[in-house]
Formats: structure tokens, C-alpha cells, sequence
């Protein structure tokens, strides 16, 4: 991945580049993939074939780089590509409301979501979060109550969608972060339900396959949290007591 900064592209809305979460500001480069296969005991290709694998797996869920292919491109242009399935123009899309209109920020990540992105579920675990700590304008139209704990659902969705990389990440720093109650975490549970319904009756109405929950070779080797209500409270509770 390139580490040179693209060119901003072009909107019709807003001038804002794309902002990167700061959850996965930094993917791992194939080199650190292959270092945490394991050491030289493994044979060389075992280690390119886990590389490979991780490799693949970020391009799913979006955390390639592919700024320069959508460069000059209007926000009508990427939303084409949004909604013919291309998940990168979605939460290129995504990045330009981001500050100015959190609605329609929300509506294009979760397309990315629904075509395959994790990144974009935690790139919006991060936006909620910290509007919890900001007013929200009143002419996003937003009327979520609690944006710490819509924050938090999303970050529970990606871990869900297989990502324990920056998805745990997330969910991690989150509860860390946060004051949550067990009512809140009820809410969390209950919301994350109902985001992963939405993005996945989404996908379908796109016309992909059901998701592919698989986690990513190079995250931890952990539990993936279910979206059932007492097994996803029971997990957020007794992770939360250990941080």
C-alpha cells in the first residue's frame, strides 16, 4: 500500500478528503503479515500462501488503497459505482458527508457495508463515537439518541462480519473509552441486530451472496461475537470488566 497521499477527488458537495478512521488508519503491510504467520520454522510457501490469504482478504473488506482509481471523479459518478456494488467508490462517497451531513455519511458507508466493506462499519463506529462528545447539526436529520452506543454497534458488526483486526480494535477502544451502563449495552446489542439486518437485506437486494463471515488469518484467534442478545451482552460485559 502506498504510503504517498492521493489527490483529493472531486465533489459536488464537499471538498473534504477522505478521513480515515482511527481505528484503521494503518493497515499491516504484507511483510508484518508474513511475520505474524510465525517464525522460520514454517516453510516459505505456507508463508506466501497466508500472505496471499490476508492480502485477499483486506481487498474485500476494503482496506486497499484505491484512492487514485476514482480520482476527478463527481460524487454523481461514484455513486453509480456505489450502487452497481463497487464498496471503495461507496465509502469514497461516504467520506465527503462525513463532517458536513452524518446522514448520508451513514447511508454510503453502509452501502460499502453491504458490499463487502468491515472497514466502513468501523470507519462509522468511529464517526458516532465521537459525535457523542459534539453536537450534531440540527439539519442532519439524525435522530439517534445515544451516538456512543450506535458507535459501538457498528464496531460489534464488524467484528461480527469476521474483522478482528480493526474491528476488535474497535470494539475494544470503544468500551474503553465509553461509560457504558448494561442498559446501554442492551441497546448496543440490539442495535447492532438491527444494522447487520439492514446491511445484509441490502447485499441481498443488490444481488450478492449472504455474507461471508470468515475472520482474517492475521487478526487474533478469538471467539467472533454474536449478534444474539445475551451472548452478544454477556461477551460486551465481561470484555468491558477486563479492560
Amino acid at each position: 500500500m502506498s504510503d504517498v497521499a492521493a489527490p483529493v477527488a472531486k465533489t459536488e458537495v464537499d471538498s473534504e478528503t477522505d478521513t480515515q478512521d482511527d481505528f484503521s488508519s494503518r493497515v499491516p503491510t504484507d511483510s508484518e503479515q508474513a511475520a505474524a504467520v510465525g517464525d522460520f520454522t514454517i516453510p516459505l510457501t505456507a508463508m506466501l500462501e497466508a500472505t496471499e490469504a490476508a492480502r485477499i482478504w483486506r481487498e474485500e473488506h476494503g482496506y486497499e488503497d484505491r484512492s487514485m482509481d476514482y480520482y476527478g471523479m463527481t460524487n454523481q459518478e461514484l455513486e453509480h459505482l456505489a450502487r452497481a456494488g463497487d464498496q471503495y467508490a461507496a465509502a469514497k462517497l461516504a467520506s465527503s458527508y462525513r463532517l458536513s451531513n452524518p446522514e448520508s455519511a451513514t447511508e454510503f458507508f453502509e452501502l460499502a457495508a453491504s458490499n463487502g466493506s468491515t472497514r466502513s462499519l468501523v470507519a462509522l463506529a468511529d464517526m458516532w463515537f465521537v459525535r457523542q462528545g459534539s453536537s450534531i447539526p440540527e439539519d442532519s436529520g439524525s435522530d439517534i439518541e445515544k451516538p456512543a452506543n450506535t458507535g459501538l454497534a457498528y464496531a460489534v458488526v464488524a467484528l461480527h462480519r469476521g474483522d478482528n483486526v480493526f474491528g476488535a480494535s474497535a470494539v475494544d477502544k470503544l468500551l474503553d473509552r465509553g461509560a457504558y451502563s448494561e442498559d446501554d449495552i442492551n441497546d448496543v446489542c440490539s442495535t447492532s441486530q438491527t444494522i447487520y439486518s439492514r446491511i445484509a437485506t441490502q447485499r441481498e437486494s443488490i444481488g450478492f451472496q449472504p455474507f461471508d463471515n470468515t475472520p482474517s488469518s492475521s487478526g487474533e484467534v478469538l471467539t467472533l461475537i454474536s449478534l444474539r442478545g445475551e451472548d452478544c451482552r454477556s461477551t460486551l460485559l465481561a470484555r468491558m470488566n477486563e479492560l
